[in-house]
């Protein structure tokens, strides 16, 4: 008995996206090891691929631990740019509403506030990324030890 087209499409289909999900993941790993590795060069001045093996093993040693700490550390760069996104506008709300200058001038405060948001969110987004890359320095030093 043959197979009709539709199930060798269905089945070629099927393959395609595991192997698109596979190679995801691999890319989603690479990253993240790649992240790591250039931390551990910039702390200890060796090669690349030396750094790489160093947080390959790091990861392996202890997994759950390392992925706790590095959660945690991402939750407070984001906590981080919320926090700064919210304290710009606020501020700049209140600048507007009570500031004499501008508050003759300016018939609503909500789309300047907006743009101080914005603009909060670009500044709090390039702080917190250098504080993401001294975490993630800390991470290294802390499961190194």
């Amino acid at each position: 008995m043959q197979s009709s087209g539709a199930d060798q499409n269905a089945i070629v289909s099927g393959l395609v996206k595991c192997c698109r999900c596979y190679l995801d993941c691999f890319e989603r790993f690479i990253r993240y090891l790649n992240r790591n590795a250039y931390t551990i060069t910039a702390m200890t001045g060796n090669g690349f691929c030396s750094s790489a093996k160093d947080a390959f093993n790091l990861m392996i040693r202890d997994p759950v631990q390392f992925a706790i700490v590095s959660y945690i550390g991402d939750l407070f760069v984001c906590i981080g740019k919320i926090f700064i996104t919210m304290l710009t506008a606020i501020i700049g709300y209140f600048i507007i509403t009570h500031a004499k200058q501008y508050k003759d001038n300016i018939s609503s405060p909500w789309p300047s506030t907006i743009i101080f948001a914005i603009i909060g969110y670009m500044i709090g987004t390039l702080f917190m990324s250098i504080y993401g890359t001294v975490a993630d320095a800390c991470i290294v030093i802390f499961l190194m030890d």
